[in-house]
């Protein structure tokens, strides 16, 4: 089986999976708005800003991967079988994902990531989203053999960079170009998201703060 092929497969089961677990919710369809859930369950990755990007799993059977058309060529490449539901620049993408229900009333949704707009939208349109984060959830955190080899991958793969970013790094270079380097080596290696947070000395315990001019002193932790 190709790579591809084993992606499709892959995707399609957890797809198959989710279904089985909304209809045994009561759930009609559920609505996907997470960046990470929607790529777990249709293997596109897009950014969520002011347009809807969703996924819609129907108990029946149905279901569409909904973005807007400036996403074409990512939801094309991404190995789902559900619909491709690309909607023009004129639209917020709601109407469109509306339409992907079917009808449903009884919707699951990702309560903590679905905005007020979206879900007084639905609400307009005669659903009644119902709380299904932790259904959602519960069926990301058991991880496949696949999912668990990335996992194991990913786990070595920042291992190396550790060992290479410190091997590497020297006195008076600045937090902003050993992360620099350090993301650079990361996606040299095939890395998919590079983001790497070595601060220096006092900045060293903010974990929310920016990598910038600091340089590295010696003693510095």
């Amino acid at each position: 089986m190709s790579a591809s092929a084993l992606g499709a497969a892959v995707v399609h089961s957890r797809v198959e999976r989710l279904r089985e677990l909304a209809a045994n919710a009561g759930l009609e369809a559920v609505v996907l708005t997470n960046s990470a859930s929607i790529a777990y369950l249709t293997g596109f990755r897009g950014l969520q800003h002011e347009r809807t990007i969703a996924a819609v799993v129907r108990a029946d059977g149905g279901g569409a991967l909904v973005a807007p058309i400036l996403d074409r060529e990512g939801v094309q490449a991404a190995p789902t079988r559900l619909d491709h539901v690309l909607y023009e620049y004129t639209s917020h993408g709601m109407p469109e994902l509306i339409g992907e229900l079917g009808g449903a009333s009884a919707v699951g949704v990702e309560e903590n990531d679905l905005s007020f707009a979206r879900a007084s939208a639905l609400k307009a349109a005669g659903v009644t989203p119902q709380p299904a984060g932790d259904l959602i959830m519960g069926l990301r955190a058991r991880k496949d053999t696949d999912e668990v080899e990335h996992i194991r991958a990913a786990c070595t793969l920042i291992g190396d960079a550790l060992d290479v970013a410190f091997g590497r790094m020297q006195v008076g270079e600045t937090e902003a170009a050993v992360n620099a380097r350090t993301e650079s080596w990361l996606r040299q290696r095939g890395a998919a998201v590079a983001r790497s947070h070595i601060r220096f000395g006092e900045c060293a315990v903010d974990g929310h703060g920016r990598p910038g001019p600091r340089t590295l002193a010696e003693g510095d932790m």
